[in-house]
């Protein structure tokens, strides 16, 4: 699981077997982007 987002998530750090995203929703706007595409990017960081 990663924390808010992915793109900068400390689980980036080791290469994972799988990854999945199970939903996007606009959530942490502030951080995340103000629109369901740059969060999808973000949290497409984790592929």
């Amino acid at each position: 699981e990663v924390g808010m987002g992915g793109r900068l998530d400390a689980t980036n750090v080791v290469l994972p077997l799988v990854s999945v995203i199970t939903n996007v929703s606009m959530d942490h706007e502030a951080y995340l982007g103000n629109t369901l595409d740059l969060v999808a990017m973000e949290k497409a960081g984790i592929i």
